[in-house]
């Protein structure tokens, strides 16, 4: 884990995709992504698994401690192939 003052990363876990899935299929997230279609959990697993393997990016989650607790906020995802981290934020007070 890499902490800062009032966030840390983490790795994301298997725990993480239904929430994945919840911003995925949230209209004011997805509104900036490059997909328009609801996702569905399987769908999100098979991303996931395939991403586990992958040598040339990178993904972390992001957590914001409120009230004692660490919430997950958002995501980041580097892809060393390129210069274009892709960045996918949630308000932890929009849950």
């Amino acid at each position: 884990m890499l902490y800062g003052e009032r966030v840390r990363l983490r790795a994301p876990e298997r725990t993480d995709i239904p929430t994945f899935v919840r911003w995925f299929n949230d209209p004011e997230v997805r509104q900036y992504l490059l997909m328009y279609l609801p996702m569905s959990q399987a769908r999100e697993e098979q991303w996931f698994e395939e991403h586990l393997k992958a040598r040339d990016e990178m993904m972390f989650v992001i957590e914001a401690e409120e009230g004692g607790e660490w919430l997950p906020i958002g995501t980041i995802r580097t892809i060393f192939q390129s210069i274009s981290p892709s960045v996918y934020w949630y308000s932890p007070s929009g849950r």
